[in-house]
């Protein structure tokens, strides 16, 4: 049986992935930019002449009909590629200003689509740990502990945090942060979103902030920081990617009920001393 159907809508081909093992790089046909929402470059397309599927004793056949408006005007083809992350030079990077050896791990896991494979960790004695996957990567500094009991990301951008988006530390910039960290994973292959939200933390207020529960749920001010200094003014950024105008999510995507700024592809935060934080 064969019907005609009339294509007016517009195709997306999109494939998205999270600072993970593996993360999305925009690609077109020819090297060409991909399209934003805004501003679609087409493609010559070749559209199927027909449609045909075969599931068990039924089959479907269709033709495929594509007016000359809608072929010119609102179709186009985009095209991705997953970026890698290089997991003994991101190892360098991180550790390169440290003078204590990290030593390695490996663990045998299961990720999160069911496939076995290896977690390495690398930690230092101070307790600097990287974690690597082929599907998620994260590193954790000392300093971070203490970040996370100042400092809580709202649920939405709109949402007041406490700390200021638009404040800079002087001599530290919020775009020198963010070439330190785009310099780190550009040599260990990813392309660092330029879309982002960042909240400066000066440690003054974070000292300030800083609470800690023990395991009944009393304050503990023995697990607190106590020489919180300038070296621990901390940018925290949080990255979204796009591909042709959608947003694109880590590998847990599927598993996400909610748009959240947790749920970020990529998270890092940058003190004036060095890396303190990436996901």
């Amino acid at each position: 049986m064969k019907k005609k159907i009339l294509f007016g809508s517009l195709l997306f081909l999109c494939l998205c992935a999270g600072c993970s093992g593996e993360k999305v790089e925009k690609q077109s046909g020819e090297q060409k930019k991909a399209p934003n929402d805004r501003q679609a470059q087409l493609w010559e397309y070749e559209f199927p002449k027909e449609y045909v599927k075969q599931t068990g004793n039924t089959s479907f056949e269709t033709e495929i009909v594509v007016d000359n408006q809608s072929g010119k005007n609102i179709f186009f083809q985009g095209s991705a590629t997953l970026q890698k992350i290089n997991p003994e030079i991101l190892k360098e990077e991180i550790f390169k200003e440290t003078s204590q050896a990290a030593e390695e791990h490996t663990i045998n896991s299961t990720n999160y689509i069911g496939e076995e494979e290896e977690l390495k960790i690398w930690q230092t004695p101070s307790g600097e740990t990287l974690y690597y996957s082929s599907v998620n990567t994260s590193y954790t500094s000392p300093l971070f502990m203490h970040i996370n009991q100042a400092f809580t990301l709202p649920e939405t951008a709109a949402e007041d945090a406490g700390y200021s988006t638009t404040e800079e530390f002087e001599g530290f910039t919020r775009d020198h942060a963010y070439q330190k960290l785009a310099e780190i994973l550009e040599k260990s292959g990813i392309h660092l979103p330029k879309e982002y939200i960042c909240y400066t933390l000066p440690a003054a207020l974070m000292a300030e902030r800083e609470y800690v529960e023990d395991m009944e749920g009393n304050e503990d001010v023995s697990g607190k920081k106590k020489d919180w200094d300038s070296g621990d003014d901390t940018y925290y950024f949080v990255f979204q990617s796009r591909y042709c105008g959608l947003p694109s999510y880590h590998p847990f995507a599927y598993q996400i009920t909610k748009d959240s700024l947790e749920n970020s592809p990529v998270q890092a935060a940058v003190a004036r001393d060095g890396l303190a934080y990436l996901s």
